[in-house]
């Protein structure tokens, strides 16, 4: 299939060869960008007469620009598929009664995410980059992990901690006996903020994880990763948190909660 016009409308982060086959399948010259619009108004003059369209999780696609792109068809979304899609940056009713298809990428970036954790604890344990956790250069072994969250991006970070030797925990709406089986131990969330050396966020965007409460019951010295979309706890409670000493924090860009 060819599109007449394709647009993406934000950064998408794809590879050159990606990129080099959507040329192929755009019949007029494609467009990539390499910045976020500033607003929907921006996102609109980006992919006006474009007939397909492709976007990261960071660029809103409501209705006042899907009503006005009158030759759009087809958006494709370069991340995951939102469990809860009210929660995503697509206005998917609006799309549906235009008759626009969207699509997005089944477990989009969860090895790369998983990956980068692990460096991440590394580089604290050891110290590299003037970095340290703890008093003196340790390891990941024997150290214990609390998992928030066991869908496809916790199972990639089980997955290697298991590999480091870590002990697992996790906690989630639904217990996983397929996890269970392999030595990882069920607990209530705050049985596992108050018992680990790591605790790891993976929800879907729009949940809201850790209250104030929550936060006052994870110890001293332990490290919280949340590489999660969007924001899923309070910006303020996280800064009391991470303003206390010896309190420690991995993030990513789309994790930022400021």
């Amino acid at each position: 299939m060819k599109f007449r016009r394709i647009v993406c409308v934000d950064n998408v982060n794809l590879t050159p060869e990606a990129y080099y086959q959507l040329e192929t399948l755009s019949t007029e010259p494609f467009i990539a960008y390499e910045s976020d619009p500033s607003d929907q108004q921006e996102a609109y003059l980006r992919m006006a007469d474009a007939d397909c369209a492709l976007v990261s999780w960071r660029t809103r696609l409501g209705d006042s620009v899907l009503s006005r792109c009158k030759s759009l068809r087809y958006i494709g979304l370069c991340a995951s598929k939102y469990s809860n899609p009210d929660a995503g940056n697509i206005d998917l009713k609006a799309a549906r009664r235009r008759g626009i298809t969207v699509t997005a990428v089944g477990q989009y970036g969860d090895e790369a995410t998983a990956e980068f954790i692990f460096c991440m604890l590394l580089n604290l344990c050891r110290g590299f980059n003037k970095t340290h956790w703890l008093d003196m250069p340790s390891e990941l072994y024997g150290k214990s992990l609390g998992i928030i969250g066991m869908g496809a991006m916790g199972r990639h970070v089980m997955r290697l901690a298991l590999g480091f030797g870590m002990k697992v925990a996790y906690f989630s709406l639904t217990r996983k006996t397929d996890c269970e089986v392999l030595g990882v131990h069920y607990m209530t969330k705050e049985e596992l903020l108050c018992s680990n050396n790591v605790v790891s966020l993976h929800v879907p965007k729009g949940t809201h994880i850790l209250s104030a409460a929550d936060f006052s019951k994870i110890p001293a010295n332990v490290v919280l990763v949340n590489t999660c979309l969007g924001i899923v706890f309070s910006p303020k409670d996280f800064e009391v948190w991470i303003s206390k000493k010896l309190n420690v924090a991995i993030l990513d860009e789309s994790a930022d909660p400021a």
